[in-house]
């Protein structure tokens, strides 16, 4: 005899509404070009990395403990902005590489335990720009994929373990502007796609697991395909991608960015195109509302703000809301820089030479932090179980209590506390 099965459906988790602080701004170098944000201290807050574009050196920006940067420190590598962070060398402290376009090679940059050692150079084809770092042949060790859109190649770097890598015969890819890594087809492999931006297509590469790839296979991604990002926008546990068509059309006019959403086979869906703002540069995916949806945030040079355009778990994107700043945004990268779950926006600016931060303190509109559920404004069962759902999850909305960053039983005291004062 089958088991009588309970459904019940959950109340869905208060989605807050950002309240951004006042923008703080950072010197970050002169014609920084992107920035990324990792622990390289391993203290627990977010430092950033800056990639210089006519420089000859990456600045490291440590974070100042208040959700902001102390002073860059120059660390010397070639020219040219691309930067990625990770542990080579499976010491526990990440290590940068640097893609020197303006010296075709690659910089690898080890931490050490004071600091930085020395750069070991690479050559890497023709204005390389773009690196992802992962195991491309799964012998446990990272290696490193490059994109060089001089001289269309994909350059494949094979890692052994302690930070020395052996380049591989380059991929032809025509045209393309930048690298990233995810497993598409749910085979435990990592996959790479690259944007191209003439024509316009992102291509995927199915990996066979020993740091090669099958033939590269072309989607449509809209006009101008000149930065990705990914994430699982559909929530069906496959990476999607997200296209910023980085364009600039006379008279100006208002872009895009479109939506290709994997079908967790290594295949994606034709784009799916939303309005941003003029001359679209990057974007950063995370959950900003606190909904446990992704979002997109995507800097518009031109018109000189940001774009967020929040998601709602199915694939689509809401209109954009537009963020305007006064330095021309362009690198966006997003970060929880105090600890409160809730990611932060972190971005450089084209016109200053500067890195800003605006840090984000959600208010979900309840009475008090318990107020998780509606109907909004009472605590009543409704908030319980979205607590212990968010708690179950690891949820933003249920990490109430220091440490921040780990759920435990203070998380429960503080939600009992709130739950116990009751509203107004």
């Amino acid at each position: 005899m089958l088991a009588q099965l309970a459904i019940c459906v959950l109340p869905a988790l208060a989605p807050c509404v950002p309240e951004l602080g006042g923008e703080q701004t950072y010197p970050s170098g002169v014609n920084d070009q992107r920035i990324v944000l990792a622990d390289l201290d391993v203290d627990g807050d977010l430092d950033a990395v800056v990639g210089l574009f006519t420089t000859n050196g990456v600045n490291v920006m440590y974070a100042d403990g208040m959700g902001g940067f102390n002073s860059p420190i120059t660390i010397p590598a070639g020219a040219g902005g691309g930067v990625a962070v990770g542990d080579l060398n499976h010491d526990g402290r990440p290590d940068i590489v640097t893609a020197n376009g303006l010296n075709d090679d690659i910089s690898v940059i080890l931490a050490d335990t004071d600091f930085f050692g020395e750069q070991v150079r690479y050559p890497a084809g023709d204005g390389p720009s773009s690196i992802a770092i992962v195991d491309l042949n799964m012998d446990t060790h990272p290696d490193l994929a490059v994109s060089a859109g001089l001289d269309d190649t994909l350059r494949i770097f094979l890692g052994d373990g302690t930070g020395a890598f052996a380049a591989q015969p380059p991929i032809t890819i025509d045209d393309l502007r930048q690298v990233l890594a995810a497993d598409f087809n749910a085979d435990g492999i990592p996959d790479l796609v690259c944007p191209r931006s003439s024509p316009s297509k992102v291509d995927v590469l199915l990996g066979v697991g020993d740091g090669t790839f099958e033939t590269p296979v072309s989607y449509d991604a809209g006009f101008g395909a000149n930065f990705i990002a990914l994430g699982d926008l559909d929530e069906n546990g496959t990476m999607d991608i997200v296209v910023v068509h980085g364009v600039v059309s006379v008279p100006p006019t208002d872009a895009t960015l479109s939506v290709l959403l994997g079908g967790g086979d290594g295949t994606f869906a034709p784009p799916v195109s939303y309005t941003v703002g003029q001359r679209p540069h990057s974007c950063a995916i995370a959950d900003l509302n606190g909904d446990g949806h992704l979002d997109v945030v995507e800097s518009n040079i031109d018109t000189s703000e940001l774009s967020v355009l929040y998601g709602v778990g199915d694939g689509t994107l809401q209109p954009q809301v537009r963020m305007p700043f006064a330095g021309q945004p362009t690198s966006v990268a997003l970060g929880d820089l105090v600890g409160d779950g809730f990611p932060d926006l972190v971005f450089l600016n084209n016109a200053s030479g500067d890195v800003s931060v605006v840090l984000n303190a959600c208010d979900a509109g309840g009475c008090n932090e318990a107020d998780l559920a509606e109907p909004f404004g009472t605590l009543d069962f409704s908030d319980v179980i979205a607590f212990l759902t968010a708690f179950g999850t690891m949820g933003a909305p249920a990490d109430l209590a220091e440490p921040f960053g780990t759920w435990d039983f203070s998380d429960v005291i503080a939600f009992l506390g709130a739950f116990g004062v009751g509203c107004p």
